[in-house]
């Protein structure tokens, strides 16, 4: 088996045993390929192809990147800006899915501390975060109205800790309206429950 699996070299007119002088399979010089076709103990035989040469080097100048920049620029997709929709429309879809997904991350931080007045103001109820968190999506609402309304008009105070502090408001003011069932209400109920199944129990073995 040969030595080496390819050489190069810079060799102009190599001759047909040059291959094998190399001891390779494969020899590529500067314009051409050769091949070992049949190696043996009596013969050895290599194809030569010739690399084909282009009429001339491609050369790149300022020039033809002028030329290529005129072309695309007075293209009719850049000239009347028709790139703007389409890139509208790859856009807007990542825009206000992040934006959707930053609103979720600060509604959830907003419900968290509705929950914790809820704990400490309403006495005698008990609220899961999840009921919280649904009454923040309705409250929210208003909020981001008067917020848009106020942009309008030229108000610009409510935003940062004012915006909280109204949304905090407005949605104790609507949780104070629910009804919730008390935290010992559940343990009663079940306690009752277990009481009846007890007492049927019994009247069946009796």
């Amino acid at each position: 088996a040969p030595a080496n699996l390819i050489v190069f070299d810079s060799e102009d007119n190599p001759s047909e045993s040059s291959i094998f002088e190399y001891d390779t399979l494969i020899l590529v010089t500067e314009h051409t390929v050769q091949g070992v076709k049949d190696r043996g103990s009596n013969m050895e035989q290599a194809n030569t192809y010739q690399i084909p040469e282009g009429e001339e080097d491609f050369v790149l100048t300022k020039a033809k990147v002028d030329e290529f920049t005129n072309a695309a620029l007075g293209h009719t997709f850049i000239k009347n800006k028709l790139y703007i929709p389409v890139l509208l429309l790859i856009i807007a879809p990542f825009f206000f899915l992040g934006l959707l997904a930053v609103r979720i991350v600060m509604l959830a931080f907003f419900t968290f501390f509705t929950w914790l007045l809820a704990k400490v103001f309403i006495r005698g109820r008990s609220y899961s975060y999840g009921t919280l968190f649904l009454v923040s999506l309705h409250s929210i609402t208003m909020i981001l109205l008067i917020s848009y309304v106020a942009n309008l008009l030229g108000i610009h105070f409510f935003r940062g800790f004012v915006y909280f502090f109204a949304f905090l408001l407005w949605t104790m003011y609507i949780v104070s309206f629910l009804d919730a069932p008390h935290p010992h209400a559940t343990h009663h109920v079940t306690h009752h429950a277990k009481t009846a199944k007890k007492t049927t129990k019994k009247k069946k073995s009796s």
